[in-house]
């Protein structure tokens, strides 16, 4: 999959990752979990459920994760979990965290390892994840750092409407008119879930829109130093080749 012409972001591209480079940087995701991990869950196969008060490695995270969304991954997905400071990490790379962390898992078709996350491979994820079967139980999404996405998600077959970030509107689209009804929070950073009421998730799509694209990320390399004061560190600002 080939970027968007002049779809890159400047100093928001992310490392290419493989067992030996895991990804690290901040990630615009959907997540379809997040929980303490010191909380107790069930086991899949015993709903008593053994309780795991002492998870410092991913792969109990990732494990956990998929029994909380309902969802047996299958080859050639991959999982990847969303630490604290919203550093990304994928199953491929186990890694330690903290007893009491809180962390979010979500599923992508997209291997992580295959792809370099720039603004087009960002906005697949967050459709593939729409998609994916196993939020559509859940009703809800997760919103980050007050970005918002209203879409069409019927006759006009899910067509970005708006996406603003704050009050600043980063992109428009007024060929046709959405009713507040099909309106709806989208993601970009952590905050509180929003219960989605009107709509059916599993038919929320997010297309490869070129301009959409391209002024998202106009809007970052203006503004990410106000947006993100404090999960970027200096030497995390990857630039492209």
């Amino acid at each position: 999959m080939e970027a968007v012409p002049g779809g890159h972001c400047s100093g928001r591209r992310f490392i290419h990752s493989s067992p030996a480079n895991p990804p690290y940087g901040l990630t615009t995701v959907l997540a379809h979990s997040s929980f303490h991990l010191n909380a107790d869950r069930v086991s899949a196969k015993d709903e008593g459920g053994a309780v795991r008060m002492n998870e410092t490695n991913l792969g109990d995270l990732v494990a956990d994760g998929l029994l909380s969304i309902g969802k047996e991954m299958t080859d050639g997905k991959a999982v990847i979990a969303l630490f604290p400071a919203y550093r990304m990490r994928s199953s491929l790379e186990p890694g330690d965290i903290n007893k009491g962390d809180i962390c979010s898992v979500f599923a992508t078709s997209i291997p992580v390892y295959e792809k370099q996350m720039n603004a087009q491979t960002l906005f697949e994820w967050i459709s593939d994840s729409i998609k994916h079967a196993g939020i559509r139980e859940y009703k809800y999404f997760r919103q980050i750092n007050g970005m918002q996405v209203e879409y069409s998600s019927g006759e006009k077959e899910n067509t970005i409407y708006r996406l603003t970030v704050g009050d600043t509107v980063i992109y428009e689209n007024d060929a046709f008119f959405v009713d507040d009804d099909w309106s709806v929070d989208c993601v970009y950073g952590l905050t509180d879930q929003t219960n989605i009421e009107n709509t059916d998730p599993g038919k929320m799509l997010i297309p490869n829109n070129k301009e959409l694209i391209e002024r998202f990320c106009q809007y970052l390399e203006k503004e990410e130093e106000t947006i993100f004061p404090d999960i970027i560190a200096p030497d995390e600002r990857i630039t492209p080749h």
